[in-house]
């Protein structure tokens, strides 16, 4: 597995960079950073409410949001190929998501039961 993941980097980075993937996976990070922004903002207000460091908090979750999600886009199509003939992939790909998402959970959980004691 490691040595799959390994040969597939190498590849990608001895290749050049596919400029029309990374358009169109940076369009679609914008898309869906925004279709999350509320996310962003709950986070922050469950962390300070109306405060300084909420601001802070929300422009940091976008970003780390807008980041993670132009990565994983691109990686997405970037893979296109192996996964229509590797699953394995695709399941790292969902695991990915995934994990992000249980992550803005938890961190959400996390900032609710710091400021509820």
């Amino acid at each position: 597995m490691n040595s799959f993941l390994y040969e597939m980097f190498q590849e990608m980075i001895t290749e050049k960079i596919d400029m029309s993937n990374l358009g169109i996976s940076f369009i679609s990070a914008i898309i869906l950073s925004i279709l999350l922004d509320k996310v962003a903002f709950q986070v922050a207000w469950e962390a300070s409410p109306g405060g300084a460091l909420g601001s802070i908090i929300h422009y940091a979750v976008r970003g780390v949001t807008f980041f993670v999600l132009w990565v994983l886009t691109y990686f997405f199509l970037w893979f296109d190929e192996w996964i229509k003939t590797n699953y394995i992939v695709f399941i790292c790909y969902i695991g990915t998501f995934l994990f992000v998402v249980f992550s803005i959970v938890f961190f959400k959980n996390l900032c609710k039961g710091a400021r509820n004691s």
